[in-house]
């Protein structure tokens, strides 16, 4: 890795894609959101009308997928088209899963965040960026929160988006989220080797940042190294 890179994994609503932003922010390196990337896959497959689980991993190539950075976050294309608003529909939520399951899918995305790496310093979120990904992070974090909290704090967006839901439904497509992504064939959501684990469920998005801070800034200076440039 050219870049220097902070990695932060968790299971969905775990608030590892808010600290990833902020955290990137403060440090002034560029934040990889992996799952931007899943859903545009997923996207994609959704607009083509691919429904059969061994076609998404046999047709991942001719996805035209690009990844550019803008005000230093991640930015998805397919093609010339950037689909930043659209990946984030109740639809893809749904799909993007299944999707990621697949290791040709997985193996593609990967190969956009080594690439990524090599350019800039990297604040990366997902679910196994600290494991298959960049297993060699400067420093890793795990987040986490009760299902309960989690699925909370994930009714909210969806509100905030437009999508009419309910508690117990959010909670019941967390759940089977959770199950698909600990038990994926290769990638699967697990506490990365040397984490730190953050329950973040009576803290607050401040309180947070805080702490992944003060863990960074002490790694990095530890190193003699200085804050990452855009």
């Amino acid at each position: 890795m050219a870049g220097r890179v902070i990695t932060i994994d968790g299971p969905a609503g775990s608030g590892k894609s808010t600290m990833a932003r902020l955290l990137a922010d403060a440090l002034g390196f560029v934040h990889f959101d992996s799952g931007a990337l899943y859903r545009a896959i997923a996207l994609y497959y959704l607009r083509a009308g691919i429904e059969d689980p061994e076609e998404w991993a046999a047709r991942i190539g001719e996805v035209p997928l690009r990844v550019e950075t803008r005000d230093g976050r991640t930015s998805v294309m397919l093609g010339d088209e950037v689909v930043d608003g659209e990946i984030r529909t109740a639809a893809v939520s749904n799909l993007v899963s299944p999707v990621s399951a697949a290791t040709p899918v997985r193996r593609r995305v990967n190969a956009e965040a080594a690439r990524f790496a090599s350019r800039f310093d990297l604040v990366a979120d997902g679910r196994d960026m600290g494991t298959v990904v960049f297993p060699d992070a400067q420093l890793k974090f795990y987040l986490d929160a009760t299902p309960e909290e989690r699925a909370r704090r994930r009714l909210k967006d969806e509100l905030a988006r437009g999508r009419k839901t309910d508690f117990e439904t959010v909670l019941a497509e967390q759940r089977a989220r959770d199950e698909n992504d600990r038990n994926k064939p290769w990638g699967a959501l697990r506490v990365p080797e040397g984490a730190v684990v953050v329950d973040t469920t009576d803290m607050s998005v401040r309180e947070v940042l805080e702490l992944l801070l003060a863990h960074a800034r002490e790694r990095f200076e530890a190193d003699g190294e200085g804050e990452g440039e855009r």
